[in-house]
């Protein structure tokens, strides 16, 4: 029961997670993983923005907006490859499992500028 009440207390009216911490059935704290939300629009041969940043350990959750042509956002690295078609919009999630530097890229061929659409995924 406790813990659902602190399940409750930690997502608020949302049902989203926030960063926290919970304590199990033995009393043993454990620490949630912080939550990163970001709203990346997929439109001539851009992310906007193109660098995000987050930490290792992170629930990373990526909104792609697509206001022209059908656009995706792959991150292989993390198993991530998010799609949505022409005026549509997406949400999908991964944990940043690994520090480093990683690209993302466009994985649904969209036009001439197809190739050069990129952006860059840090984990600190």
């Amino acid at each position: 029961m406790f813990s659902a009440l602190l399940l409750y207390a930690c997502t608020g009216n949302s049902g989203s997670l926030q960063q926290g911490s919970a304590t199990s059935s033995q009393g043993q704290q454990s620490s949630l993983p912080a939550v990163k939300e970001f709203t990346i629009w997929a439109k001539d041969w851009q992310f906007i923005p193109s660098n995000i940043t987050v930490n290792k350990g992170d629930l990373v959750k990526i909104t792609l907006v697509n206001p022209d042509v059908a656009h995706g956002i792959a991150i292989p690295e993390f198993g991530f490859d998010l799609k949505a078609g022409a005026g549509e919009t997406a949400t999908g999630e991964f944990t940043a499992g690994k520090e480093g530097n990683y690209t993302f890229f466009c994985s649904v061929y969209c036009g001439e500028g197809h190739n050069g659409m990129k952006g860059v995924l840090i984990v600190k």
